[in-house]
């Protein structure tokens, strides 16, 4: 199943890119429009263009802006659609007269409704702006130091005190204002194909607590991530094979395939060649899949 961003990036990839000229003449029908000299239809017709042409510019402002969220998470769609409303604003606005390109008018416009988003409507506490400007400091250098080293590291206050010019106990207190109110809502969709939410994955309190079959289910799960990530498995097929060997009551092929819109014969077929590759995958270790799930 293809991810939020991927699904845009298709639609906005059918839509061709706009010359200086064509982007001119969409620019000036839109002012047209607004101030009554030509139709509202003509205008409308322009804005969307407009609009259609530069959908690919939202991604490219929230990989370069906004790195640290993640475009597979589920929080990507809705900064789609914060974006596609400063987009919006940006086409309305925009005077070529003035000598700047459109790109980059919009990306302000596109940073702009997206950063109010997340700091006004996101979360469900609101904290000061200047919480969100430590935090969000504080992520970029987080950002800029796994990008030079290669691999993530703790965040270093003194650095963000002297990027902000703040006192060093102020940035501390902000960022721990900011993390202590950083809850999400039971009902969040959580990152899965089948778009569960968080509710449908915590414990059931009235149930009693088996400490260790959880364990189990945990190197378990550690072992098998290990595999996985050797192999380089897609998400589906990391859950095709979860479903049939790690869950008390295995998931029927039948179900599996209602689940992924195609055949249980074509399910069986992926499961098996899955456990193939990890077969031959332990086989090189000395160990089964069979020998890892009695002993563990």
């Amino acid at each position: 199943m293809l991810d939020t961003v991927t699904c845009w990036l298709q639609a906005a990839g059918r839509e061709p890119r706009l010359t200086d000229e064509e982007l001119i003449i969409l620019s000036r029908t839109i002012q047209s429009s607004s101030s009554g000299k030509a139709s509202k239809r003509a205008g409308q017709r322009a804005l969307d263009r407009v609009i259609r042409a530069n959908l690919r510019l939202i991604v490219t402002v929230m990989r370069k802006r906004f790195s640290w969220i993640s475009l597979r998470g589920p929080l990507a769609a809705d900064c789609l659609q914060e974006g596609s409303i400063g987009l919006r604003s940006a086409a309305l606005k925009y005077q070529h007269q003035k000598g700047y390109r459109f790109s980059t008018y919009a990306a302000q416009w596109i940073a702009k409704e997206i950063g109010e988003f997340l700091r006004d409507r996101h979360r469900m506490i609101r904290v000061p702006v200047d919480c969100h400007s430590v935090a969000y400091t504080a992520r970029k250098l987080a950002a800029r130091s796994a990008a030079r080293n290669g691999t993530g590291g703790p965040i270093v206050l003194e650095e963000v005190a002297n990027s902000l010019q703040k006192p060093l106990d102020t940035v501390r207190q902000y960022l721990q204002a900011f993390r202590s109110t950083d809850c999400m809502s039971a009902n969040q969709q959580v990152q899965s194909e089948e778009g569960q939410e968080l509710l449908q994955f915590l414990a059931d309190p009235h149930q009693d607590y088996d400490e260790q079959q959880d364990q189990r289910a945990e190197r378990i799960g550690t072992v098998l991530q290990a595999v996985f990530d050797g192999l380089g498995l897609s998400a589906r097929e990391r859950a095709i094979v979860c479903k049939r060997q790690l869950y008390t009551v295995p998931v029927t092929f039948r179900e599996l395939g209602r689940t992924y819109g195609v055949t249980s014969a074509a399910i069986r077929c992926q499961y098996h060649r899955l456990m193939e590759r990890i077969q031959s995958q332990l086989q090189r270790a000395d160990v089964s899949l069979t020998h890892i799930l009695s002993e563990v």
